[in-house]
């Protein structure tokens, strides 16, 4: 009996490991395919790469009080050549003119915001077309007292605000420039919007209310 049961066991543990040994390359083979993480990558290949070919999104990602996809790049950049972002968006449609490399919605903050520390907040360019567009659908809040309506708020296309009374508000700027990335002072200025308001020409003109 006892020889019987070493003989059922020796058996039987060769079987049960093939069978492990099947269930976890099956396993394994399903997490390629589904693009696993792989915190350990090292290549210039994506290290998670999913691909679509319907109309669904190829990522999708939600947080219930986070945020719902973090990028970061440590890339030590010297010039635009061999600067990276954080988080790239591309469109790269054969036709059509409606489509965009980003989009953010948002339905009471804002759809995009952009905060540098020592560049650009936000930067626009195009080859063809128009750097930054700005529209709003002229929202009108009524505000009434007593029946009688005393206030209106017109949202603006482009709202331009400064921190400081030493700062402008706004700076027009022939490109290219020479500053970090690209960006505009009031010294090198065609034109520029001081903080009382008044809008200056690089002549020395200057009109305001």
């Amino acid at each position: 009996m006892v020889k019987h049961r070493l003989w059922v066991l020796f058996l039987a543990v060769p079987f049960v490991l093939a069978i492990s040994l099947s269930v976890g390359t099956a396993r394994a083979q399903r997490s390629s395919v589904q693009g696993a993480p792989d915190p350990s990558c090292g290549t210039s290949s994506p290290c998670i790469e999913y691909q679509n070919t319907s109309s669904g999104p190829g990522l999708e990602s939600t947080s219930a009080a986070g945020n719902g996809i973090v990028g970061l790049t440590f890339e030590k950049s010297t010039s635009s050549s061999n600067g990276h972002a954080g988080f790239f968006g591309g469109d790269y449609s054969s036709s059509g003119s409606f489509d965009s490399g980003v989009h953010g919605v948002s339905t009471r903050g804002t759809g995009v915001l952009g905060a540098s520390s020592s560049g650009a907040g936000v930067s626009g360019t195009s080859t063809t077309g128009v750097g930054v567009v700005g529209s709003a659908a002229n929202r009108i809040g009524v505000l009434a007292i007593g029946g009688a309506a005393i206030g209106f708020d017109n949202v603006p296309a482009l709202s331009a605000t400064s921190n400081n009374l030493s700062y402008d508000i706004f700076d027009g700027c022939l490109a290219p420039k020479t500053l970090s990335g690209g960006q505009c002072d009031s010294f090198e200025s065609v034109f520029r919007v001081d903080p009382a308001g008044f809008v200056v020409g690089n002549g020395g003109g200057s009109f305001g209310n």
